[in-house]
């Protein structure tokens, strides 16, 4: 009988029920005697490749290794010019890359920036495109009835302000109203094709010995990419004779075995003897390989 009273007792005091304790996690059903899964950490980690020196108007790789940046986008700046981005879905290790583009020749910034942070930053070395090579004997030369023409191949959009030819003038004695004249040309399934730009000289801005000549745009040519032709000829139009204004144009021997190549070309006019008018012909290839001094630059 006071083992019952007890028992009532008991009962009394501390309740027949107990509750089930509070789960303080969500959602997330905790299961007695497992211990929770911890949640995993993603740090976003960035590494980046080499970046050689570029060629005015060409395109060098650049890669980002990037891990933990998914959503993340990634922009690519050349001299302070947006030119590429590019955005990562995943957190997995990923590779971005990208071609950076010269649009400038000198020392040119480049960078990488994600979220309002700079990732990649350099300054980069960028020459101006063509031969500047000045060393050996190998002259061609250019007249009112002779013209010749280097291709130069552009592999991102530029405004080239400058182009600057090695060359001399064969006379002392020239037509005070004689012009150089540069001009760059579309090219038309590896023809010389339709006029993009002209540039003048006068005669007497060459010299009697090998100098660099400067033909400056006020205005920069705007180039797409694609394969341009630069055409240099003289405009003679006071006492036109067969005898005429000659300027020659140094290059480097590529290989005098080689037939010729597809980007040097010249065109030899048909002369009237009696009128010394000069009428179109043909252009043809020059023999062996071989490269003018013609070089392409931004400019001031």
């Amino acid at each position: 009988m006071r083992f019952v009273v007890f028992i009532l007792a008991a009962l009394l005091v501390f309740g027949c029920t107990s509750s089930a304790p509070e789960d303080k996690t969500g959602d997330t059903p905790v299961i007695p005697g497992v211990p929770s899964a911890p949640v995993e950490e993603c740090t976003p980690d960035y590494s980046f490749s080499e970046l050689e020196d570029g060629i005015f108007s060409k395109e060098e790789g650049l890669v980002a290794t990037v891990t933990c940046a998914a959503g993340k986008t990634f922009v690519l700046s050349v001299d302070g010019k947006t030119v590429d981005s590019k955005t990562v879905s995943e957190n997995a290790t990923t590779p971005v890359e990208f071609q950076v583009p010269a649009i400038k020749d000198g020392t040119v910034e480049v960078k990488v920036d994600s979220d309002g942070e700079t990732l990649f930053s350099r300054e980069w070395e960028v020459e101006a495109l063509g031969n500047q090579e000045t060393l050996g004997m190998g002259y061609e030369s250019f007249s009112f009835k002779r013209w010749i023409a280097l291709a130069h191949p552009i592999e991102s959009e530029v405004e080239v302000g400058q182009v600057k030819v090695y060359m001399k003038r064969q006379s002392s004695h020239t037509q005070p109203s004689s012009k150089i004249i540069l001009e760059i040309r579309e090219d038309n399934a590896g023809e010389i094709g339709s006029i993009v730009s002209t540039n003048s000289l006068p005669i007497d801005a060459t010299t009697l010995s090998e100098n660099w000549i400067k033909f400056d745009y006020d205005e920069k040519v705007k180039l797409a990419p694609g394969t341009y032709w630069f055409v240099l000829k003289i405009d003679q139009t006071e006492e036109i004779s067969l005898v005429s204004d000659v300027v020659t144009v140094h290059y480097e021997i590529i290989d005098k075995q080689a037939l010729g190549n597809d980007y040097t070309k010249a065109m030899t006019l048909a002369v009237d003897e009696k009128t010394g008018k000069a009428s179109e012909t043909s252009w043809e290839p020059l023999p062996y390989d071989k490269e003018f001094n013609i070089v392409l630059s931004y400019g001031k």
